[in-house]
């Protein structure tokens, strides 16, 4: 290649346009937090990423710096509770989280755009990126994160309230998971939310044949009190003998998780199961027939909710059992997916339970395996491809 033709060549790739600059941030661990991996998964291969956070993603390419709390010692305790009662929240903030670190490796980088989850990342994006170019994904409602805990109420609302009303106008996005929380906020904050539903991957799945004799339930998530999951297993007392139960569970409350097994050894077709990696879950229960989440909606959060299990029970083609939620209760409606139980209590659920037979259960799984082609993670991410896009563009909120 001659002189001219070399320089020439080197002058059109230097005017490619570059890779944007993102940055997603989080409190929690990357490896376990479905919605920063996926936008994670998602994201990495046209953009140019960064991530913060508790604990690194498993993508071992992708820069990472410790987004860290600070320590906990007996004097710092009274210190925070004194700073929370006093509503002195910037000096709170300060307290709670050892970031000197991660803001000499985050300050001077220019970010296009910064995905910040959890409303406690918001006062530290907005110092390295100059309020520019900010996404806040929200997932759900956190002025109500804990509402039914007293103590999280006398410590935390007002903080969490703060947060929101100082920085959530600020954003040039606002994104949550379901269309009653983005009605919440926007009374409340006057900020209008992108909804962006937290679907799983698509799964190449069939919906497996369902025997007229064994009907499998299948539950998977945290093992905390406030999930109620006493309450599947006390539906076993009034449902058939087609039916068995198995709890996927992750033991977060130890104590909790011991009543639960107790509880169990009482119902030979309860059982109680190790949990399953993230992304194994879903081929893991293509096996089941029915997906259940009758958690009782003590807060706005789960009244409104659209949780991860919900998706993941789709994507593995099954049918779904859930008490009157309003958000899930459009998706089974709309896809014949499942069974809307008319209230929480074990004897009514059982009921509804009751009166299932083969026919109808195979028709809700197949329901859901309509459903699965359109929720899926690839759409939603295309929808916050969409929302950088026009924060890149200068088009915001």
């Amino acid at each position: 290649m001659d002189k001219w033709n070399d320089e020439k060549t080197v002058g059109h790739y230097s005017q490619l346009p570059s890779k944007k600059r993102i940055l997603i941030i989080t409190v929690t661990d990357l490896q376990t937090d479905p919605m920063p991996y996926r936008q994670i998964k998602f994201l990495k291969e046209k953009y140019d990423l960064t991530t913060a956070g508790r604990m690194p993603s498993e993508f071992s390419e992708i820069p990472f710096v410790p987004f860290r709390l600070s320590s906990v010692g007996l004097k710092d305790k009274i210190l925070r509770l004194f700073l929370l009662l006093s509503s002195q929240f910037d000096r709170y903030y300060e307290a709670r989280f050892e970031l000197k670190e991660t803001f000499s490796k985050l300050k001077e980088q220019n970010f296009d755009i910064v995905i910040a989850h959890d409303d406690e990342t918001l006062p530290f994006v907005f110092k390295i990126n100059k309020e520019k170019g900010i996404i806040y994904d929200a997932h759900e409602y956190t002025p109500s994160e804990k509402e039914n805990d007293f103590r999280w109420r006398v410590t935390q609302f007002r903080y969490k309230d703060w947060l929101c009303r100082k920085y959530l106008r600020k954003c040039s996005a606002v994104i949550t998971v379901s269309d009653g929380i983005a009605k919440e906020y926007e009374m409340n904050y006057g900020v209008k939310c992108d909804v962006i539903l937290n679907a799983p991957e698509y799964f190449d799945l069939n919906p497996v044949p369902v025997s007229p004799d064994r009907i499998r339930l299948v539950h998977h998530g945290v093992a905390v009190p406030i999930r109620k999951i006493e309450n599947m297993i006390e539906m076993m007392e009034f449902l058939d003998d087609r039916f068995t139960l198995d709890l996927l569970l992750l033991p977060v409350d130890l104590d909790y998780m011991q009543t639960l097994k107790e509880m169990a050894k009482k119902n030979e077709r309860v059982k109680i199961l190790d949990p399953v990696p993230m992304t194994e879950l879903v081929p893991r229960t293509n096996n089941y027939d029915i997906g259940v989440f009758i958690t009782p909606p003590s807060t706005f959060n789960l009244r409104y909710s659209l949780p991860n299990k919900f998706f993941e029970y789709i994507q593995a083609r099954l049918a779904i059992l859930i008490g009157p939620y309003p958000e899930m209760s459009h998706y089974i409606k709309k896809f014949n997916c499942g069974i809307v139980a008319t209230s929480f209590e074990p004897r009514v659920v059982a009921d509804a339970l009751n009166k299932i037979d083969v026919t109808n259960l195979m028709r809700m799984k197949m329901g859901s395996d309509a459903a699965a082609n359109e929720l899926t993670a690839i759409k939603s991410m295309n929808s916050l491809e969409a929302i950088i896009s026009k924060v890149t563009s200068g088009v915001s909120r």
